[in-house]
Parts: structure tokens; sequence; C-alpha cells
């Protein structure tokens, strides 16, 4: 269990310092309200964010194996949120109904 946390640490900063050194991103968008400059302290979100989810997902997995249905409700929130997205479906219709569907299921 330690060495899975120090695992998920270590690859989490490393694509913290990535995202961070590399591609220079310092901007976290909070939807419907404004983007947030928040320099340096992206690195510690972004460790934070990876290592919770990843640990998450693996806990509510070896618990019961469950992951998947609690993936499958969060799969079917993001389908909602693209149907939902008028500008995205008009788009993808007009190029090709097949690639609407391949994002749904996705």
């Amino acid at each position: 269990m330690k060495h899975r946390l120090l695992i998920y640490t270590v690859i989490a900063m490393l694509g913290a310092a990535w995202f961070y050194f590399k591609l220079d991103w310092t901007t976290l968008h909070i939807p419907f309200w404004k983007n947030l400059e928040i320099g340096w302290w992206y690195i510690p979100f972004f460790i934070f964010v990876i290592v919770a989810t990843a640990f998450s997902v693996n806990e509510t997995d070896g618990l019961d194996g469950l992951a998947g249905g609690t993936l499958l409700i969060s799969y079917a929130a993001f389908a909602v949120i693209l149907f939902r997205s008028a500008a995205m479906i008009w788009r993808l219709l007009r190029r090709d109904h097949r690639r609407l569907t391949c994002f749904s299921l996705v």
C-alpha cells in the first residue's frame, strides 16, 4: 500500500513537471465562472488530483470490484454532457453521425 502511493506520487510529479515547465500550464479553468491563474500552485494541485483519483479508483475496485459500475455512472454523465452541448452535437452531425455515436460511447 505504501509503495503504491509512492509510485502514484512519482508519476504525478513527472506529469506535473511536464505540464508546468514544458507546456507552461498555470491556469485552472472553473466552468461557468472564470480562469484562475494559480502559478506554481499548479504542481501540488496536479499531484493531489492525480494521486487522489488513482488511489480512489483502486480502492473502489479492490474493495468489491465495483469500479466498473462507478465508472459507468461517470461515463454516462459525460455522455449526457456531450448530448446537452448543442454546438458540439451540431458540429459532429454535420460531419458524420458515426463520430457522435463513438464519442457518446467513449
